[in-house]
């Protein structure tokens, strides 16, 4: 985000795996130390959350973040370099998010973060193309009210005066019922809507028909270069390199051709199978990996 008048800068937000509710806020620097109160205040705000998924940013991956969340108990998983798709209902509430403040700041950009909160209510009272259902609700496990019924007294703040104590604990004992039915059934949608994008995305071109195995040469794609205007002129592939290990479905460890191990773990979308052009130089790689085996 653009600098604001202020000083803030970013956006760290939490966003719900299921049901897309969303919280965030301003931050001056994203350094570990401001991330971690960040973190620690959203769980000690909602303590039932099981796990954090984020990416391989310097304002997680640091001790302030990494402690916190130890402290707290609650595992962080990070995903690989270079994959936003690992994480994809966060990395597209990023572009709604920031679509939302340019609209609402358009003649006063230099205080969007006046306007954080009001997106972010926003967003968690609009229903879910997905769900079909309000974020704020699926969370909270009841129907929101908005700011106006405060004032006007609407058929879902009135309460019925004829209704006795054990009545009204029956009536939202049904209710709570209820809400562990629709859940289950928000479940079920969203796994079949998941489930259909899998599908469409398998079925591009651009797809590998047969997963890489260990042995094989590969090229890794120069992921960093994509974001900036000389990507093109850039070298846009690292390698040859050798597959060493299947860590997951899609994820792979690679080395140098000379033994030597490449840190971290690579998914399959940022490999690509290397084809040498020069028969002699392959015939001489088969014969050496034959004797390797031998």
């Amino acid at each position: 985000m653009p600098v604001s008048t202020k000083g803030y800068r970013y956006i760290p937000n939490a966003r719900d795996n299921l049901s897309g509710f969303v919280e965030a806020v301003a931050l001056k620097k994203k350094r570990g130390l401001a991330v971690a109160d960040w973190v620690e205040d959203f769980y000690l705000r909602h303590p039932f959350i099981r796990r954090f998924i984020a990416d391989n940013g310097t304002e997680f991956v640091n001790q302030d973040v990494l402690n916190t969340c130890k402290r707290l108990g609650v595992p962080l998983k990070l995903i690989e370099p270079y994959h936003p798709e690992a994480n994809a209902p966060v990395e597209r509430g990023h572009q709604t998010l920031k679509n939302m403040i340019a609209k609402l700041a358009a003649d006063d950009l230099g205080n969007w973060p006046e306007y954080l909160r009001q997106v972010v209510f926003a967003e968690n009272v609009t229903p879910k193309m997905t769900t079909g259902c309000v974020p704020a609700e699926l969370w909270y496990g009841r129907e929101i009210d908005f700011p106006i019924e405060t004032l006007v007294p609407t058929w879902n703040k009135l309460e019925d005066p004829h209704l006795t104590t054990e009545q009204s604990i029956e009536a939202r004992c049904e209710q709570a019922a209820k809400n562990e039915e629709a859940l289950e059934e928000i479940v079920n949608r969203v796994f079949d809507s998941r489930m259909k994008d899998k599908t469409r995305w398998d079925q591009l071109k651009n797809i590998r028909k047969e997963s890489l195995q260990v042995g094989e040469m590969v090229l890794v794609r120069n992921s960093a270069l994509e974001s900036t205007w000389s990507g093109q002129l850039g070298r846009r592939f690292k390698g040859p390199h050798r597959v060493t290990k299947r860590l997951g479905m899609n994820t792979f460890e690679v080395e140098d051709l000379n033994g030597t191990s490449i840190k971290g773990s690579f998914p399959e979308q940022r490999l690509v199978r290397f084809l040498s052009k020069d028969p002699v130089a392959q015939w001489l790689q088969e014969a050496q990996d034959k004797e390797a085996e031998e």
